[in-house]
């Protein structure tokens, strides 16, 4: 009964109250405001992207105080903001492709500081909620096409598998096995069922999906897979996988080419 400009006051309200730089939000107004978006991002994540209004303050204001509130030292806050930043992009993700890249940089950098004041359980929590992103159905191969395969953004996929295989590995020479080795080693696990679960679909002859960000919001073009794939609503149906680790190989090639001065 209230519409949509009422919504996004609301809406833009809440994400003033969890802004770090603001001095009159002190910890519990910001964990407050933090509990209060998780509520809305429950209720209604599916809904906000439908409303351009509503997905401009999530790209611009609500993602530039999540991303801000990732350097605190307050362990409650750190997890409140965590559990947003995950319905966030577990619902809006395909809006939210720099966004997206930006949070994972931030979270990896977390989970492989040496800083002493980034303590065990703040790395534990940014592995945790990398865990459950990683369960996400599809948010691996995601990962994987929508940066990796892009020229214009990081290896996200390969700098994630890295650090988990380097925290994983770790537990071998350690004589004690920490939280971290083994939710590392569980994310690792994850990815590799995710990978079992796509080529076992391919053998039966099953269409694999693959979801792309949105087009206003990506430099990926659509038609990265020609002629052996075909576009609907967003979705790519890769028909002959052979070929698309073929082209892939190719742009990887040429862009090492690149790094190193050839021609």
């Amino acid at each position: 009964p209230y519409g949509i400009p009422c919504i996004r006051e609301l809406f833009r309200f809440l994400i003033s109250l969890c802004n770090p730089l603001d001095t009159q939000n002190n910890d519990n107004v910001i964990h407050i405001a933090l509990n209060l978006l998780t509520v809305v991002f429950e209720v209604a994540s599916d809904n906000i992207g439908n409303f351009f209004s509503l997905t401009t303050l999530v790209k611009d204001e609500l993602c530039r105080n999540l991303f801000s509130l990732l350097a605190t030292e307050r362990l409650p806050i750190f997890a409140a903001n965590l559990q947003v930043c995950f319905l966030l992009f577990e619902s809006l993700r395909f809006h939210l492709k720099f966004q997206l890249e930006n949070f994972l940089t931030k979270l990896t950098d977390i989970i492989g500081s040496e800083n002493t004041r980034v303590t065990y359980e703040i790395r534990e929590l940014a592995l945790d909620n990398l865990l459950q992103l990683l369960r996400v159905p599809g948010f691996a191969a995601e990962l994987y096409i929508n940066y990796d395969c892009d020229f214009y953004c990081a290896n996200i996929f390969e700098n994630i598998t890295k650090l988990l295989s380097k925290n994983a590995l770790s537990a071998a020479t350690s004589p004690i096995i920490y939280g971290t080795q083994l939710l590392s080693l569980d994310a690792l696990l994850t990815i590799i069922a995710s990978i079992n679960r796509n080529c076992s679909s391919f053998k039966k002859g099953n269409q694999i999906v693959y979801k792309r960000h949105s087009r206003n919001n990506s430099t990926a073009r659509s038609d990265m897979f020609t002629e052996d794939s075909t576009t609907v609503d967003g979705e790519v149906y890769v028909k002959n996988m052979d070929t698309f680790i073929q082209y892939n190989t190719m742009y990887t090639r040429f862009a090492r080419k690149l790094k190193v001065g050839e021609t």
